[in-house]
């Protein structure tokens, strides 16, 4: 009885394993053969065109991504450049610009022959920028200069200079509050005692029946070819006995460039 079940375990065995060859052997002449091949590439082609495609797409994506990028960064780098090249070009168009206008400036001077006699200067500082009606140009012992030298801006008599230094000097506007000037006033020429206020602008006492105007030119003692003034305002009242004439600068101050110095 018990040889009997070792014997029907062995039959067993043996068909389980002749089954399991016969299918091996089966999926392989299957697999080998072409119809099945080309199922399968079909298959797995299928199958598998979806990841290829999503793999190329995130490819081309992420070079795209990387390429612009790149191409930011360089595009910031270059407009960096540009601004800077800018700048300097915006500069150099603003020096460019000063300079001409000083030439010009220099030019209208020897044209009208104020500084026939006169030793040229670049004004460096003016009101506002500098207080009490003062002027500072880049001439100074290293000039010759002396001080009380006469300073003027074309045909305008502006002041004296004050103080000397090595390369500059200081030069004392005649408007400058409380200093007095000896000049002449309107056509006929009258004598008169010019204040300065401060601001490019001075005061004088007239009498009542001084025939003064607005618009009368006031010129400097000595040479009446060189303007100190111009009358701006008359104030007065018909009984009193003297009149307040308001004179000023017939040029701008704030936008001298060159003035003379006169020669001694």
């Amino acid at each position: 009885m018990k040889m009997n079940y070792h014997l029907r375990s062995d039959r067993k065995f043996k068909k389980s394993w002749l089954a399991l060859l016969i299918l091996i052997a089966i999926i392989f002449v299957l697999t080998i053969s072409s119809p099945v091949q080309s199922l399968l590439g079909s298959t797995l082609q299928y199958v598998g065109y979806p990841f290829w495609q999503a793999k190329v797409f995130v490819s081309q994506r992420a070079s795209y991504l990387g390429a612009l990028w790149h191409s930011r960064l360089k595009l910031a780098e270059d407009n960096k450049l540009l601004r800077k090249e800018l700048t300097k070009l915006n500069l150099a168009l603003k020096e460019k610009s000063l300079i001409e206008e000083e030439n010009r400036n220099l030019k209208t001077l020897l044209e009208r022959g104020a500084l026939k006699e006169g030793i040229p200067a670049l004004v460096l500082a003016r009101p506002p920028q500098t207080f009490y009606d003062v002027l500072i140009i880049d001439v100074g012992r290293d000039a010759e200069l002396q001080g009380g030298e006469i300073v003027y801006s074309e045909s305008v008599v502006l002041g004296r200079v004050e103080e000397i230094y090595a390369k500059t000097a200081k030069v004392k506007l005649y408007s400058s509050s409380a200093m007095e000037t000896q000049a002449f006033v309107g056509r006929v020429h009258l004598p008169v005692l010019v204040k300065g206020r401060g601001g490019g602008n001075f005061e004088a006492r007239l009498p009542q029946e001084a025939p003064i105007e607005e618009g009368d030119f006031v010129t400097i003692v000595g040479d009446p070819t060189r303007l100190l003034g111009q009358v701006e305002a008359i104030e007065g009242s018909p009984t009193g006995s003297f009149k307040r004439i308001l004179l000023r600068y017939p040029i701008n101050l704030s936008e001298i460039q060159w003035v003379a110095v006169e020669r001694r």
